[in-house]
């Protein structure tokens, strides 16, 4: 059970998947309102509108490409092969995440803290497994 958990493989599949969903509801559900109210004006400021649904929409793109990415990666790679792209997803992910808390934090951005909190376990899963994984069957 514990060699399933650890597995790179497990982990690059799961945060794969769940930056695709991610990047799939900034697509489709946007929020470009909350950003327009906080940057002080009103949904009905029609450029402004139009900017932050552009904007939701290129980065919910990048977001479901690096996710794509990523479950390509576990798609592909077994075993011990898989604890590299483990680790550089990990990074790369965490990098993101520290981008979008500060930018809660700062509030910068209208939004809570649940979808950067189920990332980080994500990423803190897929890193742990990257480094510590000793097996080589798939």
């Amino acid at each position: 059970m514990m060699k399933n958990i650890s597995n790179p493989r497990l982990w690059l599949l799961i945060f794969g998947s769940a930056n695709i969903l991610f990047g799939l509801l900034l697509i489709i559900g946007g929020g470009a309102e909350n950003i327009v109210t906080t940057l002080g004006s009103d949904a009905a400021d029609e450029i402004l509108m139009t900017f932050a649904k552009d904007m939701h929409e290129a980065l919910g793109v990048l977001w479901a490409a690096f996710g794509a990415w990523v479950l390509a990666a576990g798609i592909v790679f077994r075993g011990s092969a898989a604890k590299k792209p483990a680790v550089f997803s990990a990074i790369i992910g965490s990098a993101v995440q520290t981008h979008h808390i500060i930018q809660i934090a700062s509030g910068g951005l209208p939004v809570g803290y649940l979808d950067a909190g189920i990332s980080l376990i994500l990423i803190a899963c897929l890193f742990v497994s990257g480094v510590v994984y000793k097996g080589d069957s798939p």
